[in-house]
């Protein structure tokens, strides 16, 4: 989730490194992550 926010703020090393994790993930995890991404930005924006 916090990779995904910080690549969605134009972090390139964030977006190096969520491709890492994202490759030990399942890929129902990553939905999640970006769900709740998604769900914080829309109460914190």
């Amino acid at each position: 989730m916090w990779f995904d926010l910080a690549t969605q703020a134009g972090n390139e090393a964030a977006q190096k490194d969520q491709g890492l994790i994202e490759e030990k993930m399942s890929r129902e995890q990553i939905e999640q992550a970006r769900q709740l991404a998604q769900e914080w930005l829309g109460k914190h924006k």
